[in-house]
């Protein structure tokens, strides 16, 4: 896995055997391109970089400035593909931890140390401010301001590293999937309802919606990279894969029952047919032997799972809810989830509604309810769908 960072590379030293005298006003001179390479430069690389290209068009885009103390600054422009260990256990709500790893490579670090350059209140890493991105959020940049070394068998080298953290954005994955998925479990219950004798109906239904939830989960596999652990959103389609294939598991069993005509002790669940109902169909248990009468059998059993599996996955829905709003920390209405605040707790703390506003009132709020903060400026990353990389623009190292 890897991200592609576009930028501008900064690099300043002292060479004290280039000192001059300022003429005619001039704060610098700038080396031409033909005497660029009879100029000492560091020989600075990038110890995680899988690809990199230096731009070149129109001319090459680097120049080499001299200032009269001898000040030495060289920049360029270079476009990266760094090598990223990310971890999708979570996802799609992971945030990842990349590297940017620079260091000197021929030179010890007893001759070339490498520092981050915090002349003036900065920091060595600067993102352009308005730069958009695609699917993630940069949260965070931060150059480590611990000196790092290299510890080789042919001796100790300089090097420094910056961290970028990147949170990705839900929206595309709940509209795209979580969505689609909550709606073919709901399409593959429609079947709870449908006559038990409705056989080509019912099986086309459970085989039509267990079809299309394979081939949306093979779909969005095919945009992540392979890995041998298990993600969060494997975890989530494989649930909903095991109620379209309960809810036609429970068809053969309801068929083959209305097909053997043989009763059993159903008085549980027939207690339920009678949810929802407005006739009043005879609906009565045998006191002596327990038994049903055969013509309910299969509509209970319908009657039974379909409102079982609503609990199980509705308890299922509502862990979703309260995990996304969790981590994306977004505040918003808690009228209706506070009600519930004073549910199993012994204490009988002051619990009212300002009947003028209708918000709950400040004592009240949980500690950890969301609060909103200020959205970072993040670098333009582009997400690929087939190796999931991302594109990052014009950082510059100073």
């Amino acid at each position: 896995m890897e991200f592609s960072v576009d930028m501008f590379l900064r690099q300043k030293w002292v060479d004290d055997r280039l000192k001059y005298q300022m003429q005619n006003g001039e704060k610098s001179l700038v080396v031409t391109n033909k005497n660029f390479d009879n100029v000492w430069t560091p020989d600075t690389y990038f110890r995680n970089v899988k690809d990199a290209t230096f731009h070149q068009i129109t001319k090459p885009n680097r120049f080499l400035r001299i200032k009269p103390d001898g000040e030495m600054l060289l920049s360029m422009r270079l476009t990266l593909k760094l090598s990223c260990q990310m971890n999708l256990a979570n996802y799609p709500f992971d945030t990842q931890v990349c590297l940017m790893e620079l260091a000197s490579y021929s030179y010890l670090d007893s001759q070339v140390k490498l520092l981050w350059n915090r002349e003036n209140g900065g920091t060595g890493v600067k993102v352009k401010d308005e730069l958009q991105i695609g699917q993630f959020n940069l949260i965070k940049t931060e150059p480590d301001p611990n000196e790092c070394l290299e510890v080789y068998s042919t001796g100790n080298f300089s090097c420094l590293i910056a961290t970028f953290v990147f949170q990705r954005q839900n929206a595309f994955h709940l509209l795209q999937t979580y969505v689609p998925t909550i709606l073919i479990v709901a399409i593959s219950w429609v079947s709870f309802w449908l006559d038990p004798n409705a056989i080509p109906g019912r099986v086309t239904l459970g085989v039509t919606t267990l079809l299309t939830i394979t081939t949306l989960a093979s779909g969005v596999r095919a945009n992540l990279p392979p890995v041998s652990y298990i993600k969060a959103i494997d975890i989530w389609i494989g649930i909903c894969m095991m109620f379209v294939f309960g809810a036609l598991l429970e068809f053969t069993l309801v068929n083959y029952l209305a097909r053997s005509k043989q009763g059993f002790s159903w008085r549980s669940i027939q207690c339920w047919k009678q949810v929802g109902q407005d006739r009043t169909k005879d609906f009565k248990l045998n006191s002596r032997n327990g038994e049903a009468n055969d013509d309910t059998i299969e509509e209970a059993i319908d009657i039974w799972i379909g409102i079982c599996m609503m609990f199980v996955f509705g308890a299922l829905l509502e862990f979703t809810l309260v995990n996304y709003l969790a981590r994306s920390k977004q505040g918003f209405s808690w009228r209706s989830i506070q009600c519930w605040k004073q549910v199993g707790q012994d204490r009988t703390k002051d619990f009212k509604l300002n009947s003028r506003n209708g918000e709950a009132n400040d004592d009240t709020i949980e500690e950890d309810k969301p609060s909103t903060s200020a959205a970072l400026t993040s670098p333009e990353i582009q997400p690929s769908a087939t190796n999931n990389t991302m594109r990052c623009r014009f950082v510059q190292l100073a």
